[in-house]
């Protein structure tokens, strides 16, 4: 990977991939630790899917602004509650100061950051911590509902409480005020698994 400079831009139609996978990626991450039902299948192929993101990119009165330096991709969440405060600002510090870093120490082509920020002034912030995705409990339950034309839509409940949520983990970093970075890969194969799949196919599997 080149020094290159991150610029920000709007998002061109060749990057309905790169966008509709890691959606993809972070819904099933949160929603499914239990498995797929109907529901949240509609859901991914409704507004996750690579041709969603190619039908909003399409849209001339939406925009989605991409982040890029060579094939470089980070995704930024601000983690809010109830009765959050909406420090946004906090958020657009991260962001810059993460750019910084990545001009200065430029990371492997293929990653992918997903970064989750505290909803607290700048100045609370305790640090980085490179973390692992944590997992939830099960969601609240889908809500079946009619959209004005009497089609079926399906809400998905709120999230529910991290499960898999002790140190090293994102959840436990964002809870103690500090801005958790997941390094993220867009190939989701079990290559440790390979050989053992090719023994189970020839049937050799013991």
């Amino acid at each position: 990977m080149t020094n290159a400079p991150i610029t920000f831009r709007p998002a061109r139609p060749d990057d309905a991939l790169c966008l509709g996978v890691l959606s993809t990626q972070v819904f099933l991450h949160t929603y499914t630790r239990h498995g797929i039902r109907p529901a949240l299948a509609r859901e991914v192929l409704a507004n996750h899917s690579v041709a969603c993101y190619e039908k909003l990119l399409a849209d001339p009165r939406k925009t989605i602004l991409v982040a890029e330096c060579d094939a470089h991709m980070i995704a930024l969440s601000l983690v809010l509650q109830p009765d959050s405060g909406r420090h946004f600002a906090t958020a657009a510090r991260v962001a810059t100061e993460l750019v910084l870093r990545v001009q200065r120490a430029p990371l492997h082509q293929a990653t992918i950051l997903n970064v989750n920020v505290p909803d607290v002034p700048y100045e609370a912030l305790k640090g980085y911590q490179a973390t692992r995705l944590g997992f939830r409990h099960r969601s609240e339950r889908i809500i079946a509902a009619e959209d004005p034309r009497g089609r079926p839509v399906y809400w998905v409940g709120p999230a529910g409480v991290g499960q898999d949520a002790g140190p090293g983990t994102d959840f436990h970093a964002v809870a103690n005020n500090y801005v958790s970075v997941t390094p993220l890969q867009i190939d989701l194969t079990r290559h440790s698994m390979l050989e053992d799949m090719r023994a189970w196919l020839q049937g050799r599997a013991s």
